[in-house]
C-alpha cells in the first residue's frame, strides 16, 4: 500500500503494470550506489508428479523475505524489508501435461532484490521447495561474508510430501518408487547483464514436511490474518548442499540478440508478457523450455490478472465470505504511466456476475472497456473471462476501479496510481513517500442479501456497520485492534497521501490529528494548491494530499465520519487509522483529529469553492466558453407501485421524473450493431413541469415515468449539464458521476437555478475539473464538457442506493466524420448476453 520514493539503477515503469519509480526526482541519487538484481520470471517444473485437472493446483504462491536489515527488496514496486511481513506473488499453473506427467508453474511479477532474499513455494499451506537468493563469487562464498564477486547463487531444497498435491498414488504408497523431478528457473539481469539462475532437485518422499509462511516480524495492523511469530531464523541450508540436490547453474553475460520488440515469451509455457528492463536474451533453459527477452526502452504495455474469489473475512467479531479480486480486500493497485496500454484479464471464479469499471478513465472511442454492466458489456458470467484493453491518453494521478454490477463494489474495489510521462516532475513539492488511502464500507451480514431484504419492502437496506480506511475499521471498533491501518512516518518529510472514497453511500469528513493537510490534485486533475484541516470527498471522488510530519513524534489517528445536512439515516461511526513517527512505541495512545460536525453544511460548501483547476500552460483548463446544448435535469425521490413489495410501494428515484430501467443487452452494443428495441434518444433536455424544486416538500404525486430513455449528443458539440436538487420527499446531496468524460464545474449553489442570473456567477477561468461532483443538499451544480469521445457512456448518481433506484440514464455520442471520432470495434472475446 505504501511507496517509497527512492532511486535506483533501471528507468521506467516495470513490464507488467507495477509502477517502480527509478532514478526518482525526489531524491538525490549516485548512480551505481545500489545494484539491483531484477527478477523477470520465475518458473517452476515438476514432472514424474499427479496431473490429474483436480489434485493438480491452478496456483502456487511465492513468498519472499529479506534476510539482512540493509538488503532493499521491492515486490511490483512495492517495497518491503527484514521487518515487514512476507511479500507474496502467485505463480499460476501455465502448463498440464498428462502425457509427460509434467506441471508447470510462472510468475512474470517484478521482484527486485539487493542482497540475501528467502522465498518458498507452497500449494495453500503446503511447503513444496525453499531457497535463498545470494549474491556470491566464483567461489561460492556470499557477499556478505567474503568477496564481492558479480554473480549472484540460489541454493534451495524440496519438500514435496503427500499434502502438497503433487504425489501420485504409487509414489504416496511406495516410498521406493520415482519421485517427482522439481526445476527451478530463475530470470532476470544484474547491473545491466542479463543472469539465468537454474536449479533441479530430487526430493527424499521421507522427508518430513515443514509448513506454514516465511518468518517475519508484523507490523502493527499489517495484515489481514496476524500471528504472533518468532523473530527470523536463518535456515540452516545456507551453509550445505541440501538433500537431492543436483546441479545449479549461473547463467550471465549472455550475448544480446534481436527478438520480439517489448516481449518475453516462454514458447514451451504459452506466457506472453510486456516487459521493459532494457536488455534482450536469448537462452536454451532445457528441456524444451527457450525463452526469448526483448525489451524497449520505455514500457508501454501493462499486464494483469484480476481473479474474481469468495475469500472469508472477518470484521467486528463477524466473519463471513465477501467477493474479492485475488482474494485481496482491497483490491490490488493498477500501476500505470501516462502513455501506457493496460490490459486487465478478468477471470470470474464466483457465482455472481461481474463486470469492473475503471472509473474516471476516459476510454477514449473505447466503451467496450468501461466496464458498466449492461451500459457497455454484459457482465462476466461465473467462469468465463474478459479482457479490459485501454490506454491511458492524457491523464495521470489517483482513479480508482470498483464492480459495477448490484452491489459486489462493497468489497470489490482499488486504487488507480497513473505516474506522470517519464521526466515529468509532479507540479508541487516532491513527497518523500505516498500512500493509498481507500475508504469504505463494511456490512456484517451478506451485502446482496441486505439489498434484496429492502428491495422486497420497497424501502431503503439497512445502513452499513462501519467505515473503513483500507478495508479495516480501527481501534474504536470491536476486535479491530488487528484491523487498523497504520503508516510510519520520519520527523520533517513529506507524505503523499491518495485518497479514495469507495463508500457506497456516504460523503465522507478525513483528516489527520494535529496535521494540516495541501490539497494538490482531485480526480486525477491538478489543482492550485490549499491548506486545510480536513477535506469532504464523496463517493466515486479521489483527493491527494501532502501532509508534513512536522509535529511533536507520537501517534496520530486520521478519521472518516460522513456528512449528511439532510434528515436521513446514515452510518455515523468513525473509522481511524494511524499515523506513527518512526520510533515512537505502540503503547502510546493516539490523537483523534476534529472533524466537522455531520451536517457542517458552511464547511462543505467552503472547502467545494476553495477548489481550483491548476490551469497552468502545462495543464490548461480548456473551459468550453460558448455551449451548443444546454441540459436541465432536476434529481428527484419518488414513491411507485409495487405488486412484490410487501406494502405495495417502492421507493423510486429519477431524472427528470424518469427511472431508469436496465436493458438486458448492453447498450453500446445495441447503439454499435443498431439493434431496435433495446433504448430510445428521447430523454428531455428539461423536466416536463416546472415547479418551486426546492421549496417546501412535495409529497403527493411522487409516481415517475419508467423507461431506458438516452440523449443523443452531436460529436464535438459543448454541453453544459445543471443538475438540480429536488425537495421531493426530502432534498439530498448526491454525488453524479459522468462514464467516459471529465468535465468543468463552473458554477453551484443553494436553492433553484436561476438561468437569467447564475452563469454571470460562473468560473470559466480555473473550474474544478472532475469526473464526480457532489450536488449540494437542496442546490445545484452546472458542468460543462466537449462531447469529443463517440459512445455510449453512463451517469447516474454515485450513491449506490440512488443508483438501484433509477437514478441513472446515459449520453450517445454520435461519431464524428474524422478518422479517428469513431468508435473502435467490439473486441473479440465481449462476453455474450
Amino acid at each position: 500500500m505504501e511507496r517509497v520514493y527512492e532511486s535506483s539503477n533501471g528507468n521506467g515503469p516495470t513490464s507488467n503494470g507495477h509502477m517502480v519509480t527509478r532514478h526518482s526526482p525526489f531524491k538525490s541519487f549516485s548512480k551505481g550506489s545500489l545494484r539491483w538484481l531484477d527478477v523477470r520470471v520465475f518458473y517452476v517444473r515438476v514432472s514424474k508428479c499427479d496431473t490429474d485437472d483436480e489434485s493438480t493446483p491452478t496456483h502456487l504462491t511465492l513468498n519472499h523475505v529479506p534476510l539482512n536489515p540493509d538488503t532493499l527488496f521491492e515486490v511490483n514496486g512495492v517495497r518491503t524489508g527484514i521487518y515487514s511481513d512476507c511479500a507474496s506473488t502467485l505463480l499460476r499453473r501455465d502448463r498440464l501435461d498428462k502425457q509427460s506427467e509434467e506441471a508447470t508453474f510462472v510468475s512474470t511479477d517484478s521482484i527486485r532484490l539487493t542482497g540475501s532474499v528467502k522465498f518458498e513455494v507452497l500449494n495453500k499451506d503446503a511447503l513444496l521447495l525453499s531457497g535463498v537468493l545470494e549474491l556470491c563469487d566464483s567461489n561460492g562464498y556470499t557477499e556478505e561474508s567474503r568477496g564481492s564477486g558479480p554473480a549472484w547463487c540460489m541454493n534451495c531444497e524440496s519438500a514435496i510430501t503427500s499434502g502438497t498435491g503433487f504425489l501420485k498414488a504409487k509414489q504416496y504408497h511406495s516410498p521406493g518408487s520415482a519421485s517427482p523431478t522439481v526445476e527451478l528457473y530463475v530470470a532476470g539481469s544484474f547491473s545491466g547483464s542479463p543472469i539465468i539462475l537454474t536449479r533441479t532437485l530430487q526430493p527424499s518422499l521421507r522427508k518430513k514436511q515443514t509448513k506454514g509462511k516465511l518468518d517475519s516480524i508484523p507490523e502493527y495492523g499489517a495484515t489481514e490474518d496476524q500471528k504472533e511469530v518468532s523473530p527470523l531464523q536463518i535456515p540452516d541450508y545456507l551453509s550445505h548442499k541440501s538433500e537431492g540436490e543436483e546441479h545449479s547453474y549461473v547463467y550471465s553475460g549472455v550475448d544480446y540478440i534481436n527478438g520480439e520488440d517489448g516481449e518475453l515469451s516462454w514458447f514451451n509455457a504459452g506466457v506472453r508478457v510486456g516487459v521493459g528492463i532494457g536488455l534482450s536474451i536469448c537462452v536454451g533453459i532445457g528441456l524444451g523450455v527457450v525463452g526469448f527477452v526483448s525489451i524497449s526502452a520505455d514500457a508501454a504495455v501493462k499486464r494483469y490478472q484480476f481473479d474474481i474469489q469468495v475469500k472469508n473475512v472477518s470484521r467486528l467479531c463477524h466473519a463471513k465470505p465477501i467477493v474479492t479480486v485475488n482474494g485481496m480486500f482491497p483490491g490490488p493497485t493498477i500501476y500505470a504511466r501516462e502513455g501506457d496500454r493496460v490490459l486487465i484479464n478478468v477471470t470470474n471464479h464466483a457465482q455472481y456476475n461481474m463486470s469492473i469499471h475503471w472509473h474516471g478513465l476516459k476510454q477514449l472511442r473505447n466503451g467496450w472497456a468501461d466496464g458498466p454492466a449492461y451500459i457497455t458489456q454484459c457482465p462476466i458470467q461465473s467462469g468465463r473471462s474478459y479482457t479490459y484493453d485501454f490506454n491511458v491518453t492524457g491523464q495521470r494521478g489517483t482513479l480508482w476501479w470498483h464492480a459495477h454490477i448490484f452491489w459486489l463494489r462493497a468489497t470489490v474495489y482499488g486504487a488507480i496510481v497513473i505516474m506522470p510521462k517519464q521526466g515529468t516532475p509532479f507540479p508541487f513539492p516532491q513527497p518523500y513517500r505516498e500512500t493509498n488511502i481507500i475508504l469504505g464500507e463494511w456490512w456484517n451480514n451478506d451485502v446482496e442479501e441486505i439489498v434484496k431484504q429492502g428491495n422486497k419492502l420497497g424501502l431503503p437496506p439497512n445502513t452499513s456497520d462501519a467505515h473503513t480506511i483500507n478495508g479495516k475499521p480501527g481501534p474504536l471498533f470491536p476486535c479491530s485492534e488487528k484491523h487498523t491501518f497504520a503508516m510510519e512516518v520520519e520527523q520533517g518529510k513529506t507524505y503523499l497521501l491518495r485518497i479514495i472514497n469507495a463508500a457506497l453511500n456516504d460523503e465522507l469528513f478525513f483528516a489527520v490529528a494535529g496535521h494540516n493537510m495541501t490539497v494538490v490534485e482531485i480526480d486525477a486533475v491538478y489543482t492550485k494548491p490549499f491548506t486545510t484541516q480536513a477535506i469532504l470527498i464523496a463517493p466515486g471522488q479521489t483527493t491527494n494530499v501532502l501532509v508534513q510530519a512536522n509535529q511533536a513524534p507520537g501517534r496520530y489517528f486520521m478519521a472518516a465520519r460522513p456528512f449528511m445536512d439532510a434528515p436521513l439515516t446514515v452510518d455515523n461511526k468513525t473509522a481511524t487509522a494511524i499515523l506513527q513517527y518512526k520510533g515512537v512505541p505502540n503503547t502510546v495512545l493516539p490523537i483523534l483529529p476534529r472533524l466537522p460536525f455531520p451536517n457542517d453544511t458552511a464547511f462543505a460548501l467552503s472547502y467545494n469553492a476553495k477548489l481550483r483547476s491548476l490551469n497552468s500552460p502545462l495543464y490548461p483548463a480548456n473551459v468550453p466558453l460558448k455551449v451548443d446544448r444546454h441540459l436541465f435535469y432536476t434529481i428527484g425521490l419518488g414513491i411507485n407501485q409495487c405488486a412484490t413489495c410487501l406494502n405495495g410501494t417502492q421507493l423510486t428515484a429519477s431524472l427528470n421524473n424518469i427511472t431508469f430501467v436496465m436493458p438486458r443487452i448492453g447498450l453500446l452494443q445495441a447503439h454499435y450493431f443498431n439493434i431496435k428495441g433495446v433504448f430510445t434518444t428521447d430523454f428531455p433536455d428539461r423536466p416536463p413541469k416546472p415547479f418551486n424544486y426546492t421549496g417546501a416538500p412535495l409529497t403527493a404525486n411522487l409516481g415517475t415515468t419508467l423507461g431506458t430513455r438516452l440523449s443523443k449528443i452531436a460529436f464535438n458539440s459543448t454541453v453544459e449539464l445543471v443538475l438540480q436538487d429536488t425537495n421531493l420527499l426530502t432534498v439530498e446531496s448526491h454525488p453524479f458521476h459522468l462514464h467516459g468524460y471529465n468535465f468543468f464545474v463552473v458554477g453551484t449553489g443553494i436553492g433553484n437555478f436561476n438561468p437569467a442570473k447564475d452563469p454571470a456567477k460562473y468560473n470559466l477561468i480555473d473550474p474544478p475539473e472532475r469526473n464526480t461532483v457532489g450536488v449540494p443538499t437542496g442546490g445545484w451544480t452546472a458542468i460543462r464538457f466537449r462531447a469529443d469521445n463517440p459512445g455510449v457512456w453512463f451517469m447516474h448518481c454515485h450513491l449506490e442506493l440512488h443508483t438501484g433506484w433509477g437514478l441513472k440514464t446515459a449520453f450517445v455520442v454520435e461519431n464524428g466524420k474524422g478518422p479517428n471520432q469513431s468508435i473502435l470495434p467490439p473486441p473479440n472475446d465481449l462476453p455474450p448476453c
